[in-house]
């Protein structure tokens, strides 16, 4: 399902859009064969600001599950590949 939504832009923003719009870049990093309007412009670029949030939340949850390692995960771990090489204590 496509939905369409109103997007209030300033004129620099406009003009930015037609800019980016008019070259190939946008449809490079968006990853669409070709931009031919307005609205497939803005559709590129909330592709990319998506896939942009996605990452900064992976990148937060990565370092959160980072600050949360303690040393009790650190000798599990460290035991655990004590065990898969063969080392007995």
């Amino acid at each position: 399902m496509i939905t369409r939504k109103p997007v209030p832009l300033t004129p620099d923003e406009v003009a930015a859009l037609n800019e980016a719009r008019n070259g190939q870049v946008l449809a490079t990093l968006a990853g669409v064969p070709d931009i031919h309007s307005e609205a497939s412009a803005l559709h590129a670029l909330v592709v990319l600001g998506l896939r942009q949030v996605q990452e900064a939340n992976q990148l937060e949850g990565y370092a959160a599950l980072a600050a949360s390692h303690n040393e009790e995960d650190a000798a599990y771990a460290s035991a655990m590949r004590r065990r898969t090489r063969g080392d007995v204590e």
